[in-house]
């Protein structure tokens, strides 16, 4: 199911209480595309790991984990 349209996170708004909610003091939203529309998770997950690993801090010794 493509959620992408629904107003949590079609609207500014939305994304906000998304935001709000996630208790995080980072928040990255990625919206995908139709390649991803029956994908698994770790497919997902392996696609966007260079991504996300490109905007961790640069401090090795601490290897916190990305959820």
């Amino acid at each position: 199911m493509v959620r992408a349209h629904e107003w949590l996170f079609a609207s500014e708004e939305g994304q906000w209480h998304v935001v709000e909610s996630a208790k995080a003091a980072r928040l990255i939203m990625v919206f995908l595309d139709s390649r991803h529309a029956n994908a698994d998770m770790d497919v997902i997950k392996n696609d966007l790991s260079p991504l996300v690993k490109d905007l961790e801090p640069g401090n090795p010794e601490e290897e916190a984990r990305i959820p």
